[in-house]
């Protein structure tokens, strides 16, 4: 049973990405290749290739072969394709408000789990909020008992299974230093099956591109009601702490200014 995300998710942000969020009511993915994690993905898989061969005695042969041989080349056709924004179940944690609030000059934005669930289920081509996995014993345990449940549905359809597995498990694995991050996220992968046609892919967004620390990245833009933000936190360098009546003035601009939480981080860093 996928575990439930808590009831609020946070999203940090400087203030132009709050400004742009609230202005043009849009949460923008990001490829993972231009995440803060320069393991991004690859520790998912290479873990799934470390857990497959375990059982191979269960699988035909040819079919077994064939997915270890392709792996790498289907992962080519797909690594342009998987684009991710990120939550936290926390939304006053310090190294969060170094890392992505501007060294604490920016915002913690807080959305209804159920809303992004909603948008995520009503847009096609996006999933989640998913739960991000750190303990390398527990995203083994998922793996196989996601193998062991996939054989008996799955004959003669492996190559699909484990490429549905990767995409799966592979984008919730992260190594164990990034565990206090407490990370949900929100995912989309536009790929088509080998030899499909253009119009077969998933209606999906024209990746965009903005500049960043990491260089040039695509994103894709999800756009959602602003009625999905429960809450701003106001990061703990922000000088906009002592002007709540500010922020006030531009939520009422979006005719939310009633139905959102305005507070300032606890944190005393400066």
């Amino acid at each position: 049973m996928e575990p439930k995300p808590p009831s609020v998710l946070y999203h940090y942000s400087d203030a132009n990405g709050l400004l742009g969020i609230l202005n043009h009511k849009q949460l923008w993915l990001t490829h993972y290749s231009f995440l803060n994690d320069s393991n991004e993905i690859q520790y998912g898989k290479k873990l799934i290739k470390q857990v497959v061969p375990d059982f191979s005695e269960s699988l035909p042969q040819d079919s077994f072969e064939d997915w270890i041989d392709n792996f790498d080349t289907r992962e080519e056709r797909r690594k342009d394709q998987t684009y991710i924004v990120c939550f936290s179940e926390n939304g006053d944690q310090l190294s969060q408000w170094r890392a992505y609030a501007d060294d604490g000059l920016g915002f913690a934005i807080g959305f209804r789990s159920s809303a992004l669930e909603d948008l995520a289920g009503s847009v096609g081509w996006c999933f989640g909020p998913d739960r991000v996995i750190y303990n390398k014993g527990q995203q083994v345990e998922l793996l196989r008992e996601a193998i062991d449940n996939g054989f008996a549905d799955h004959d003669g359809e492996l190559i699909e299974f484990w490429d549905g597995l990767l995409d799966q498990n592979a984008i919730t694995f992260k190594e164990a230093a990034f565990s206090e991050e407490a990370e949900w996220r929100m995912t989309s992968i536009f790929v088509a099956q080998p030899g499909a046609a253009k119009d077969e892919y998933l209606e999906c967004p024209t990746p965009l591109f903005r500049s960043t620390k990491y260089g040039i990245a695509p994103y894709v833009q999800l756009s959602f009601s602003v009625t999905a933000i429960v809450e701003i936190v106001i990061g703990p360098r922000c000088p906009m702490r002592e002007k709540h009546w500010v922020i006030r003035q531009l939520l009422r601009h979006h005719e939310v200014e009633s139905e959102i939480k305005i507070t300032n981080s606890k944190a005393t860093y400066r």
